[in-house]
């Protein structure tokens, strides 16, 4: 009985020796991943040749990135300098600018030489001569009371200014050449002719009648803005002391161009 018990004891003994030693390998294997286990190795020549098992490969290290640091430029190197190129100025040339044409002036009118007056309007158609200035410095009349008198020194009828014609309105003991020019009206046409037969027409524009010293001598001789021709005869009342009428009746006509 005594030495079964020991056989006994020794049994779990040897067990557990084993067990460590198995154990031991079995950790040194696991801690030698480096060495490649071949057939010689293994006791009794065992074949690991294991179909489908993968093949054990060592991965390479990951690729680890370093920046390179940018190279310095030497002294010598110098960036590249912009140079402005100075922009081209054109100078504007001067526009030519055409003179305008010289107008052409227009000639002024002459006028004629009156050698008949006619105003249908009252039945006149007179000579026409030509009268000068009194020793006083008035104008003169006519010698015969049925002609009238163009004041010579004055424009021409026609031309450019005032033309001024005088006759009387009586005589002695009848009416004369301009008894009814009292009685022309506006509108109405008076007839200039040369002795070439040139015909001039004038429209009367107004009639006035005036005192005797008072009448506008520059509005009568002078206005030249146009071509006019006035008619200037005696009115009012006569004086037989100073042998002369009170009034002058004035009558203003205008000439009449062509195409008017």
């Amino acid at each position: 009985m005594k030495n079964k018990s020991k056989v006994g004891f020794l049994s779990p003994l040897v067990m557990g020796l084993l067990s460590i030693i198995a154990l031991t390998v079995a950790l040194f294997v696991a801690t030698s991943p480096d060495k490649t286990i071949t057939a010689s190795n293994l006791p009794g020549g065992v074949n690991l040749n294991v179909r489908g098992a993968p093949t054990a490969t060592k991965e390479a290290p990951l690729a680890v990135y370093v920046p390179t640091a940018a190279p310095t430029p030497t002294p010598s190197q110098k960036p590249a300098e912009l140079t402005a190129t100075p922009a081209t100025t054109l100078t504007p040339q001067p526009t030519a600018i055409p003179e305008p044409p010289t107008p052409t002036p227009t000639p002024a009118p002459v006028g004629v030489v009156p050698a008949r007056l006619r105003i249908p309007s009252i039945g006149v158609d007179a000579p026409v001569v030509e009268v000068k200035t009194t020793k006083s410095g008035a104008m003169d009349t006519p010698k015969s009371i049925w002609d009238i008198g163009w004041y010579e020194p004055g424009t021409k009828p026609g031309g450019l200014g005032s033309a001024v014609m005088t006759g009387h309105v009586d005589g002695p003991n009848t009416p004369a050449i301009f008894w009814d020019l009292k009685k022309v009206k506006a509108g109405e046409k008076i007839y200039v002719q040369d002795q070439k037969g040139t015909q001039l027409t004038f429209e009367v524009v107004e009639t006035e009648i005036y005192p005797y010293d008072e009448a506008p001598l520059d509005r009568i001789f002078v206005t030249n803005d146009d071509v006019y021709l006035n008619l200037i005869t005696c009115n009012g009342t006569f004086d037989r002391k100073s042998n002369n009428y009170d009034k002058r009746l004035v009558v203003y006509t205008k000439l009449i161009k062509e195409g008017e």
